[in-house]
């Protein structure tokens, strides 16, 4: 019996709590299809602790001692830099060892991919036929949509198979055969396919035909969402209604979801919604409607081979945000044809018709395989060639212009952009609420922060324990008692995990002189490529970075030391307060300082900041309830992992 390990790494973030719903859809559809295809081979997929939240190390040392045959990674965007990363320290350790390609980062247009030395061999488009016929051996130039090297060629096969529609009995899902444990939404298709042809998209190009999914398939999803502890379900058709079987489906969710028990959430074309359709969908309590849009620029639209009647789906979406249905609306910055002048059109019409109740905007994705991508001369589109491919440069839009619609679109749409979480300085974990965090079916548990206190053993120790965003907490009376025992644990791991997000946070008792943080700030390796980095260069200098932070926390009184104010400079500050002195906490918020709650008062502090409206990001508590209580009290549905500390 051979064995296929087939691995999904999922979005990197840097809040080390952070939940990550990473959903193994894609290995879950391969290894259904091919479980009785292919006798000869076993086929596991990765805990979801290793592809969610281990580091790097953990992940390819797992790979190592799994005695895999085959190895095969699920590549997309947000993990082809890691997961190539990976790959190619496997293959120093394993020289012969497989490895598969597949996802949507696989194509003939990939030539950052391609001209890796790790990449021998890949599946573009639909994977399931092409991955049983190279498990069973098929000559290679027999295999729909194979992309291999060849005497040092590229080969692209012809993308020629797809498969029959999906039935209920290879659904993941039905099988049990991926972990759903942490997740609160079950995702399916009712169909695979898109009628349009937007020149941005790749997904469009998988499919000549829309493949329907059948009654009964539909009826049994639905019902596995019921039986289970799922509380809504998110219909992956990249557009729900423009199917000729949809109000049918509609009639098919009623009967299975007669009590409204899940809520619906999926992708529409508001535009082509009657108003019969827009009464049915409030009724069957459709809660999430990604509604597109992406520009309101006539040319714009033309170029991206878009049609759309904006007056519709105005109406259209007004109507749901009336009834209460969450309408995600999305802007696109960097869209051939547009301008500054076109986006900030784009924004006051979204604003004006009060569309922005879940506003997002992006930039430009020039993703391979797409049509912008491979006409991209024609249309004077720069763009970096790593992920997320985000365009520079429009002949009639600058990459300057392009921040300065980020800029606009905050201003207009009251949004913040930035991507930067709380620091994560809580260090008691005791009688934190058990039903809100989020827990695997796993015994090994990722560490989230390592509190440094008594300095017994180097910090390096656990690295195969470490998340892949984590803390690293020190907390000394003075930084000079230890600046080598803090300067070498930082160097040596953020050399050892470089795809990683750190937050380094030094409590001490004494002030610090800023040229020590200065000498920190050199000692550590910044990934400056790291994808976290890359991803927030639409709206941020092209030389910050945001995956290893400095935090420093002191008490009130080093604020009277003369290099006090220097310190925000390298570092985000926190000033230690542990009593409720209410006149003195509200002045100290008001002159912009972040304050860290420790010791008995921090229920009665907690109390007295929620009554005033004072809770915010720059408030933290050592008692992690707290921050649990302070998203309660803000209403955020946001999921984090039970947190996980290791005491030095």
């Amino acid at each position: 019996m051979k064995k296929a390990l087939m691995i999904q790494l999922s979005i990197p973030r840097a809040n080390p709590l952070e939940y990550k719903a990473n959903v193994h859809l894609a290995p879950g559809y391969l290894k259904a299809f091919a479980m009785t295809r292919c006798p000869d081979w076993e086929i596991e997929i990765m805990p979801r602790v290793y592809t969610d939240c281990l580091n790097v190390r953990a992940v390819i040392s797992y790979i190592c001692s799994s005695g895999a045959d085959l190895v095969c990674f699920s590549t997309y965007l947000w993990n082809i830099d890691k997961t190539l990363h990976i790959a190619s320290e496997v293959l120093k350790i394993y020289p012969s060892q497989k490895i598969l390609f597949g996802g949507p980062e696989v194509n003939s247009d990939n030539q950052t991919l391609l001209a890796d030395p790790s990449f021998t061999v890949g599946i573009s488009g639909e994977g399931e036929i092409p991955f049983v016929d190279y498990l069973n051996e098929k000559p290679y130039d027999e295999i729909s949509g194979l992309i291999y090297k060849k005497d040092g060629k590229i080969i692209a096969n012809p993308v020629t198979a797809c498969r029959p529609p999906l039935t209920v009995e290879e659904n993941p899902y039905i099988l049990n055969i991926i972990e759903t444990k942490p997740d609160e939404t079950l995702f399916f298709e009712t169909i695979r396919g898109c009628p349009f042809r937007c020149r941005f998209c790749y997904y469009n190009k998988l499919y000549d035909n829309i493949i329907h999914m059948s009654e009964d398939y539909i009826r049994a999803m639905m019902r596995k969402a019921r039986e289970g502890r799922f509380t809504e379900v998110f219909l992956l058709d990249p557009s729900f209604n423009v199917q000729p079987h949809f109000d049918r489906i509609l009639d098919i969710i009623a009967e299975e979801n007669p009590d409204n028990q899940l809520e619906i959430h999926t992708e529409m074309r508001a535009d082509l919604l009657t108003y019969n359709q827009l009464e049915r969908l409030v009724e069957l309590n459709f809660k999430g409607i990604e509604v597109g849009l992406q520009t309101t620029n006539p040319k714009a639209l033309e170029l991206m081979n878009r049609t759309q009647d904006l007056n519709k789906l105005t109406i259209n979406t007004r109507m749901l945000i009336q009834k209460e249905v969450n309408c995600k609306v999305d802007l696109i910055v960097g869209l051939p044809g547009d301008t500054l002048e076109g986006f900030k059109k784009s924004c006051d019409y979204v604003r004006k018709y009060e569309l922005h109740q879940d506003i997002q905007v992006f930039q430009l994705s020039v993703l391979p395989g797409t049509y912008f991508s491979i006409n991209s001369n024609k249309y004077g589109l720069e763009y970096t060639h790593k992920s997320p491919y985000y365009v520079l440069n429009l002949p009639d839009f600058s990459r300057k212009e392009m921040k300065e619609a980020f800029n606009y679109a905050s201003e207009v749409f009251e949004i913040n952009f930035d991507p930067v979480s709380p620091s994560f300085l809580a260090t008691d974990f005791t009688g934190i609420e058990e039903d809100r965090p989020v827990f695997f079916d796993s015994d090994v548990y990722p560490v989230h922060k390592l509190l440094i206190e008594s300095f017994s053993h180097p910090p390096e120790k656990h690295i195969s324990e470490l998340a892949e965003s984590c803390a690293l907490h020190f907390r000394v009376k003075s930084v000079y008692e230890h600046i080598d025992e803090i300067l070498k644990p930082l160097q040596n791991l953020t050399a050892m995990l470089p795809f990683n997000c750190f937050e380094i946070i030094i409590e001490a008792e004494e002030m610090m002189d800023p040229d020590f943080l200065m000498s920190l700030t050199a000692a550590v390796e910044i990934n400056y490529e790291h994808f976290v980095n890359r991803d927030i260069r639409a709206f941020y200098p092209d030389d910050e970075q945001i995956t290893t932070r400095l935090t420093v926390v002191l008490p009130e009184k080093c604020m009277s030391e003369r290099g006090f104010p220097l310190l925000s400079t390298y570092a985000e500050v926190y000033l230690i307060v542990t009593d409720l002195e209410p006149l003195h906490i509200e002045q100290l918020l008001t002159a912009g300082y972040g304050l860290y709650f420790k010791g008995d008062m921090q229920a009665l502090i907690f109390d007295f900041l929620k009554h005033g409206e004072m809770l915010s990001d720059f408030t933290l508590f050592e008692s992690y309830l707290f921050e649990q209580l302070k998203y309660e009290a803000w209403e955020d549905g946001s999921r984090f992992y039970w947190p996980n500390q290791v005491e030095i």
